[in-house]
């Protein structure tokens, strides 16, 4: 499985004394970009089914392995950067220029545990029951460890050996989260009451350049959300940034594997998270909607983002 996810570079000093790790309330401060309107939250309905290993190319819905896959609503576009700093602000880098900025893109820099912070205040600020819990709390506010800004807006460590790594996954609660990567690929392959018999090599197409923005007509930086074309309403599944899935990385999937994935990370000795759909810096190959790939919980990278779902019934 080959790894080309870019590495965010060292904090500025500038960006040291403007951060403080602290607990904070969110006060609404204002970090947003310079744009108009945002884009709105939508969210497709995605009807689950059984899904029966083996699937043809599948990495994931292997042989003999069996996932249910629940009804879903997911959002038609990643989690773009106005959304973001709702909520949350960033432990590295802040988008810029050059990746691409402004309120209708993408979200970037961002960590699997940042991710967490903003599923659950989200869900917390819509009167819905957060998903994620860290010895028994579900307010990130509370989680030992986490860092703010003086903003107001949380962001998670900023290195392995955190005790983050025991976030707990409340499959029945109703609230935002990062979806399993069995139900990415579900998605992924047009999943709606089961998988269709005819899958396509990308994410609603054949044709790289129709859906997704990738190494060839990206010139090396995300684009807007949804200006490419969608599967079933959903956009930028492949290309774009690279999606931030729940479970732990494994080399392989087995027919035991459990559908929210391994119980740790069973890729090297770093503290792996998948990350599906490929970006704008892959090759096309890597965009396929059967390819896979991974970044440490606290690695932050400027072709990395996630997308949210939530619990349709």
């Amino acid at each position: 499985m080959k790894r080309h996810l870019l590495k965010s570079v060292l904090l500025s000093v500038s960006f040291v004394f403007f951060m403080t790790s602290c607990f904070c309330s969110y006060n609404g401060g204002s970090e947003s970009n310079n744009d108009s309107k945002p884009v709105s939250a939508n969210f497709i309905r995605v009807n689950g089914g059984e899904v029966a290993g083996p699937v043809n190319g599948s990495l994931v819905f292997v042989e003999n392995r069996t996932v249910t896959i629940k009804n879903l609503l997911v959002s038609d576009h990643e989690v773009t950067q106005n959304e973001y700093q709702t909520y949350c602000t960033y432990g590295a880098d802040k988008p810029n220029g050059a990746g691409g900025e402004g309120i209708n893109y993408p979200v970037y820099n961002v960590s699997w545990y940042d991710a967490v912070i903003y599923c659950n205040l989200r869900s917390k600020a819509e009167n819905l029951t957060p998903v994620y819990k860290l010895n028994g709390e579900d307010d990130p506010a509370k989680w030992s460890g986490v860092l703010c800004s003086s903003f107001g807006k949380y962001y998670g460590p900023l290195d392995g050996g955190s005790t983050w790594d025991s976030i707990t996954f409340d499959t029945n609660a109703n609230g935002y989260r990062l979806p399993t990567e069995a139900e990415w690929e579900y998605i992924a392959r047009g999943g709606n009451n089961g998988l269709p018999a005819t899958q396509t090599t990308y994410a609603g197409s054949n044709a790289i350049d129709s859906v997704a923005w990738y190494q060839t007509n990206s010139n090396f930086r995300s684009r807007p959300v949804k200006q490419k074309n969608p599967l079933k309403g959903i956009y930028d599944l492949s290309g774009n940034v690279s999606e931030i899935c729940w479970d732990w990385s494994s080399l392989s999937i087995s027919s035991s594997t459990p559908a929210t994935g391994p119980a740790t990370t069973q890729t090297d000795a770093y503290k792996n998270r998948v990350c599906r759909g490929g970006n704008y810096y892959f090759e096309a190959a890597a965009c396929e909607v059967r390819s896979r790939d991974a970044i440490k919980t606290y690695d932050r990278s400027s072709n990395v983002g996630f997308r949210v779902v939530r619990n349709a019934d």
